[in-house]
């Protein structure tokens, strides 16, 4: 825990500028960009591919463009928590899990909010991504689902066991010197 702890306040910065970079407010001397996700801290995640925020928006989570979101920071912050050794994400405001449901058609998964404490919808880990950033994995069972992008929709969130294509990429930005 300490050397985790140790690597959650180094700030790694990318080599090039990303053509989807963080918003402008965002990019303030306080926020720590690439940050390991760490129990404790609260964060934007943001697709390093489409530059989208992960949010919630009317109850629902989404992923939107900040810049339409600046007025209400608050549904796209996020807190990092831990429990029984996996992570799990709280959205401060309301309180809510980032978890998952299952759906009766096909071998998909939602990524959903769900309400009150956390249980086992709602635990996940990550990977580092080869390009930089993280691929979050959520625990189904004895398995781990990749989060995933729908493409039909480009705001939609989604869980598959696993493979390459619309996974996203997603870039801890720190907010917060101790949650």
């Amino acid at each position: 825990m300490e050397l985790s702890h140790a690597m959650s306040a180094i700030t790694i910065a990318p080599r090039n500028p990303l053509p989807n970079s963080p918003p402008p407010h965002i990019l303030d001397s306080t926020a720590i960009h690439s940050a390991i996700p760490t129990a404790g801290h609260i964060y934007v995640l943001w697709d390093r591919n489409t530059g989208k925020v992960l949010t919630m928006r009317e109850g629902k989570l989404e992923m939107c463009q900040p810049d339409k979101l600046r007025r209400h920071r608050d549904n796209w912050y996020w807190e990092c928590k831990e429990m029984a050794g996996w992570l799990s994400l709280r959205q401060p405001a309301s309180g809510l899990y980032v978890g998952y449901e299952l759906r009766p058609k096909g071998y998909r998964y939602d990524a959903v909010l769900i309400v009150g404490k956390s249980n086992e919808h709602d635990r996940f880990c990550y990977k580092l991504a080869v390009d930089g950033g993280y691929q979050l994995w959520w625990k189904r069972d004895d398995d781990l689902h990749v989060v995933v992008l729908d493409p039909t929709s480009g705001t939609n969130l989604h869980l598959r066991p696993s493979g390459p294509k619309d996974v996203v990429t997603w870039e801890f930005v720190q907010v917060d010197d101790e949650a």
